[in-house]
């Protein structure tokens, strides 16, 4: 008889990479690791690059320097679109002033159509609802962060989901949870961001350097240290 026909060649691997977040202080997590890094204070510092996308964060000490030093926190994030292509849809995301968070009264999950609670968003300079928005580049999402429905003060623990055929970002508002009061962990206000997935192979900049998806330069290797 004839010879069994050959196997087929195996598929090659996708370039699409597991989760990957950043929080808190801020420092990054992958495979179980975890990467403290230091960032400029009130900049706006690049972080991820995946054409034609370009992700920046702005780091920040939220509290009064007598009871925390340091801009220890993300306080927003710029997922900006490449000149040229469709600029007017870059995505900002910041926390709301905490104070506002912890005044009398509570408030109801915002359903779609309604202002978010924690976090400010907007796309093109244009303020970001509760819902789903489709524009030319991606999908974003913003709403409840989960169906636990955590409460930040009178708030509550919101997130923006950014979607695109190989990037999807999830930027999220959370407490401080170093502190063990209540009114501090929400006076340190702060996001958390997660790479829900993203294309290994196109990667660049600090966070894929940190991730030892790319070589580390000597700038990226000095965030390792507080300045």
């Amino acid at each position: 008889p004839p010879p069994p026909p050959s196997p087929p060649p195996p598929s090659p691997p996708s370039p699409s990479s597991s989760a990957v977040v950043v929080a808190g202080d801020p420092f990054t997590r992958k495979n179980g690791v975890d990467t403290r890094f230091f960032l400029d204070e009130n900049k706006l510092v690049p972080v991820f690059e995946q054409p034609p996308f370009n992700i920046s964060y702005r780091v920040g000490n939220p509290l009064d320097a007598a009871q925390h030093a340091g801009a220890d926190w993300i306080v927003e994030v710029r997922v900006a679109v490449a000149e040229g292509l469709t600029p007017s849809n870059d995505v900002f995301v910041s926390v709301v002033d905490p104070a506002t968070l912890l005044r009398d009264g509570t408030r109801e999950p915002p359903l779609p159509g309604a202002p978010l609670t924690t976090m400010r968003a907007s796309v093109g300079g244009t303020p970001l609802l509760a819902g789903a928005h489709t524009f030319p580049a991606m999908v974003v999402t913003a709403g409840v962060n989960g169906k636990l429905q955590k409460r930040i003060g009178n708030g509550f623990s919101e997130r923006v989901d950014i979607v695109t055929a190989d990037l999807h970002i999830r930027i999220a508002t959370a407490k401080a949870k170093k502190f063990n009061e209540e009114e501090m962990q929400v006076k340190a206000l702060h996001l958390d961001v997660e790479f829900m997935r993203f294309n290994s192979s196109a990667a660049r900049g600090v966070l894929p350097e940190l991730w030892g998806l790319v070589p580390i330069s000597a700038g990226t290797k000095k965030l390792l240290s507080r300045p």
